[in-house]
């Protein structure tokens, strides 16, 4: 599964946009969303007997865990059921992550989702999909399961991205597309692969045509094939015939 599938929306314990990663902890933990799943990171909490690479020591899709100081909440979310279903298949996952700082919290919550919808086409995180973020944030504070501040941040000022985008941008150190719910455009990755289909069917009027060659001297263009002589090359002499002599007796 690739990475430019998945769009997220986040944002830390001031109703701010963010990335996804949440800030590390005082304990150094780290969450943060990857392909549908949370990734924990800790150089102290990793083992080399871990299947996962270091410093990953916890992958969560469902579920809640507390990793020394650090608590993480997280829901699966659905695409709507087809026909017959009862369940739709997952599309993606909410989350909540926080630690205190003191009597004040860092907290990041967020949606992460598969772009494209059921017909293929890239939505990325929608109006829809932050009214059930909301709605889920919520409930988990109804029952507890997170801060009650978490419940009344605003998603107003949110902004989705692709983590594809995110990844190239970071690589080659350019920023990268941010926009509102619902106006996601088709990721990079999909536009290379899309250029790679059709490039050779394309002609390029948009650039200047070549220089014309230099000339060839006329010289040049009478060279030497076939035997020719160049006009640089000196004239041969005429082969004198071998005379013989008469012998004086």
């Amino acid at each position: 599964m690739s990475l430019s599938e998945w769009d997220v929306l986040a944002l830390d314990e001031r109703g701010r946009p963010s990335n996804g990663t949440s800030e590390p902890s005082p304990a150094g933990v780290t969450v943060s969303p990857v392909e549908g799943v949370l990734q924990l990171e800790s150089a102290e909490c990793w083992h080399p007997l871990s299947p996962l690479p270091n410093p990953q020591f916890v992958v969560l899709r469902a579920g809640e865990a507390t990793v020394l100081d650090i608590w993480t909440v997280a829901e699966t979310v659905h695409f709507p059921p087809a026909k017959g279903q009862a369940v739709g298949a997952v599309r993606g996952i909410c989350w909540a992550t926080w630690f205190h700082r003191g009597a004040e919290i860092a907290a990041t919550v967020g949606i992460t989702v598969r772009g494209f919808d059921a017909d293929q086409k890239y939505v990325g995180v929608t109006a829809a999909d932050v009214s059930q973020f909301r709605a889920i944030v919520k409930r988990w504070a109804q029952y507890g399961r997170v801060p009650p501040q978490l419940a009344e941040l605003g998603t107003a000022n949110a902004l989705r991205f692709n983590q594809g985008d995110a990844r190239i941008a970071k690589q080659v150190g350019t920023p990268y597309s941010a926009t509102p719910p619902g106006e996601a455009e088709l990721p990079l990755l999909y536009h290379a692969k899309r250029r790679e289909a059709v490039e050779p069917h394309i002609v390029r009027r948009d650039l200047a045509p070549p220089p014309a060659p230099d000339p060839v001297p006329a010289s040049v263009k009478r060279g030497t094939k076939s035997g020719r002589r160049t006009a640089n090359e000196p004239t041969p002499k005429p082969a004198q015939k071998a005379t013989k002599r008469k012998r004086v007796a």
